[in-house]
């Protein structure tokens, strides 16, 4: 189901050692080519599970159909573009704690827009 390229691991043939890659075949560039036809896999899966009852799954086949129409394409979707991922997660955990140590600033100088509103309010 996922074919991952691994880097680190080098295969030697012999002496040999296998040519550097090529400028431009970097993860985004190798699995660019199949990121079509995993996202038309998927909309054919998500179409077919609304239109088609029966592909939802049953006693007999359970939920398997349904993994193989949505959840694999959505796992190789996510491996695929996992680099692009793991940069947005970690910008929105930067932005989120740059916003609570502004927050925590503001709480500790005691912001007077506060401070007269809990005057008002006691």
């Amino acid at each position: 189901m996922l074919v991952a390229p691994f880097p680190s691991i080098q295969t030697t043939v012999g002496d040999r050692t296998p040519p550097p890659p090529r400028r431009g075949s970097s993860a985004a560039t190798r699995h660019a080519s199949g990121s079509p036809v995993l996202i038309a896999w998927l909309v054919f899966g998500v179409v077919t599970l609304t239109c088609v009852p029966v592909a939802r799954g049953n006693a007999f086949f359970g939920a398997t159909l349904p993994f193989w129409l949505v959840a694999a394409p959505l796992i190789n979707l996510a491996w695929s573009r996992r680099d692009r991922i793991a940069a947005a997660v970690k910008a929105l955990a930067a932005s989120r704690s740059r916003r609570t140590r502004l927050l925590q600033a503001q709480r500790m100088r005691g912001s007077p827009s506060r401070s007269a509103l809990s005057r008002v309010f006691r």
